[in-house]
């Protein structure tokens, strides 16, 4: 509630009692609210459209990262190839197919050789698909060669190369030893048959050294394995699941690392194996730590303009308002009309305030014309009984308060008013009564006795009644010296309407120091000057008598 400084806190009653919330309040929560939600929109926006489009990019990258692994694995297949359709075309490799000679094996066909040619097998085959002559070296280190091998023999495990055409295959297939990467091209030696030919086959297992190998171009870690191996137990299972519907698939559950992996076909096209690679998550790192830095600005920027705004509301609406309520608040309580709230604004507030200040001054004028009514006799203008009675009613506190305070009350009643009113009519009497609050008025204001004009009043009672009061007189002569001058003004002639009337008056005089209330104070009064009537009309028989 305002008080009488004009602070208004968060809350306040109204005039029926009811707690209301202010408007300074009010803008504080809406303020709040705006803060809250374009907090929580930002965040909505940051969750829910920039985080899944650097989370998008993130996964466009990761798949041209693991499609260029899958492009240089098909890369190391090319090669494989080429280097097999080479060694296919050469005469000797075709004369060794017709004498199996020792000549070439010594020369290209040893171990040494092999390594050199970055092969882990060879294997020359007939057309019948039965192994002339192989060696194999498999990632264990253990070698094989001459015609009898288990990778092509029965059962062999690249027995599907052989099986898939004599005339040409390439790709990866599946053993127990490691993935190996097979090229297998037709050799047919110039002027033999068709039947003396057959075909070379040439191979590289893919294994971890040779796959970081391959992957070192990419610079991503790539791991080459069977579908049929990605179990749970290898936290793969999410994979395997992306991968039986889709030819690529990503695995999010760690914060720091993405995992990627695409289906990459066998030798047959069917999709048996799978690359995996694991791309670091700096793009959505790099993303979350700017939209951090760009949520913290942007929250910072919120706060300091709504700190702006608020403190623009304040100025403009909440401390005009504040001063509106605690201009009426003070008049309600204090009962001044005459308070102004002086805002000088060029706005709606101001048009308020001003037409407040109007209303008010109407009211003020009002209401001192009311007060004026009540408490003055409308034909002479004098007090009326009211306003001498709450005079008198001060006047007699103050007594009580202070023991030299004295104030004396004179009760005048016009003698010979009501001829005067019955011969000449009442306007005539109304003009005379006029005329004789004028002259009551001269009276005091020629007095010298009683101090400042503030100190002394004359009122009508009523008809033909007046009161006089003298406030802080010093003695009860004072106002005998009062009564006399009125007693001697009313005994000279009054022109009234053009006549020239008598009229006299009887004062009745009383002092503060004698009386408890006002109206005891006001009975004695009329008392005493109807003794004063009464003995200047027995004076008057006595002289008529005689």
């Amino acid at each position: 509630m305002w008080g009488r400084r004009g602070k208004q806190g968060s809350s306040f009653r109204t005039g029926s009692g009811c707690r209301q919330v202010s408007i300074k309040s009010r803008i504080s929560l809406v303020l709040i609210a705006l803060f809250v939600l374009a907090l929580g929109a930002l965040k909505y926006v940051e969750h829910s459209v920039l985080i899944p489009q650097f989370e998008d990019l993130e996964r466009d990258e990761a798949a041209r990262d693991i499609a260029r692994c899958r492009q240089a694995i098909d890369r190391e297949l090319e090669h494989l190839d080429l280097q097999c359709r080479e060694w296919a075309s050469w005469e000797s490799t075709q004369q060794f197919f017709r004498d199996l000679n020792g000549r070439f094996v010594a020369e290209h066909l040893s171990t040494f050789a092999l390594q050199n040619s970055n092969l882990d097998l060879i294997a020359f085959l007939d057309w019948r698909g039965q192994t002339l002559w192989s060696r194999v070296v498999d990632p264990e280190g253990a070698a094989w060669s001459g015609p009898q091998c288990p990778f092509f023999g029965a059962g062999g495990e690249l027995r599907t190369v052989m099986r898939t055409s004599l005339h040409g295959a390439l790709g990866v297939v599946p053993t127990s030893a490691a993935p190996v990467m097979v090229a297998l091209r037709p050799v047919n030696p110039v002027g033999r048959g068709a039947s003396a030919g057959g075909a070379l086959v040439m191979g590289r297992f893919l294994t971890d050294p040779e796959i970081s190998r391959i992957a070192e171009r990419t610079r991503v870690r790539l791991d080459l394995l069977p579908i049929e191996e990605m179990t749970p137990d290898r936290g793969l299972a999410r994979l395997a699941a992306g991968l039986a519907s889709l030819n690529i698939a990503f695995d999010e559950h760690e914060p720091a690392m993405l995992r990627v992996a695409c289906t990459y076909p066998d030798a047959a096209g069917a999709p048996t194996f799978a690359l995996l690679i694991d791309v670091p998550r700096a793009l959505l790192a790099r993303g979350q730590a700017a939209l951090r830095f760009a949520s913290v600005y942007m929250i910072v920027a919120a706060m300091a303009l709504l700190a702006c705004l608020w403190l623009a509301l304040h100025r403009l609406v909440v401390s005009p308002v504040a001063r509106l309520t605690n201009n009426v608040t003070l008049i309600a309580e204090s009962h001044d009309l005459s308070r102004r709230i002086n805002m000088r604004r060029g706005d709606e507030l101001g048009i308020l305030a001003r037409e407040f200040d109007r209303m008010m001054h109407r009211l003020d004028a009002v209401h001192r014309r009311l007060r004026y009514t009540a408490l003055h006799d409308p034909l002479t203008g004098l007090p009326n009984r009211a306003y001498i009675i709450d005079r008198l009613e001060r006047c007699m506190e103050r007594t009580r308060r202070r023991r030299d305070y004295i104030f004396g009350l004179l009760f005048i009643d016009l003698d010979g008013f009501k001829s005067v009113n019955d011969t000449h009519g009442h306007e005539t009497g109304d003009r005379l009564l006029q005329a004789v609050a004028q002259r009551l008025r001269l009276i005091l204001r020629a007095s010298d006795l009683v101090g400042r004009d503030d100190n002394r009043a004359v009122a009508r009672l009523g008809g033909d009644e007046f009161i006089i009061l003298l406030e802080e007189i010093a003695s009860i002569e004072d106002t005998q010296v009062v009564a006399e001058r009125a007693r001697s003004a009313m005994t000279e002639p009054i022109a009234v309407m053009g006549r020239l009337l008598q009229v006299g008056c009887s004062v009745g005089v009383v002092c503060s120091a004698d009386y408890a209330t006002a109206d005891d104070m006001l009975r004695a009064a009329d008392e005493a000057m109807y003794r004063v009537k009464l003995e200047r009309r027995a004076l008057a028989e006595a002289n008529a008598a005689r």
